[in-house]
């Protein structure tokens, strides 16, 4: 199974990076991040990844702790896309290890914040 997950998390990447411009409007990408359904979640994560706009950096922080596994998948992928890393969050994991990965992604992004007001001094 683990195999199979690491597969698929190889291939959704590939296609990220290699994908075209996108049309999809950051209003729609927020939305889609709120929306009710998992697959609306899921493709508005792909879409924030295929975009590279790290302002919606903190709702797919949110949608780490998704319910549903692919939007999981997905939001961690957009992630690693526009960072550079995930923190050791891993989808699958069990919910305890994606509560610790989940902490870590939101103390990243206080430091983040931290050090973009201290250069805009």
């Amino acid at each position: 199974m683990a195999w199979r997950a690491v597969l698929c998390e190889c291939l959704i990447l590939a296609a990220m990076a290699t994908a075209g411009c996108s049309d999809a409007t950051e209003q729609s990408i927020l939305c889609g991040l709120e929306g009710e359904c998992p697959s609306e979640r899921s493709a508005a994560c792909l879409q924030a990844g295929l975009r590279g706009d790290e302002s919606v950096l903190p709702l797919l922080v949110d949608r780490l702790e998704d319910p549903a596994a692919d939007v999981r998948f997905f939001a961690i992928a957009a992630m690693k896309r526009m960072t550079g890393q995930t923190l050791g969050y891993h989808y699958y994991d069990k919910p305890e290890e994606r509560l610790a990965a989940v902490q870590r992604w939101r103390q990243w992004l206080q430091r983040k914040a931290v050090s973009a007001k201290e250069a805009g001094n």
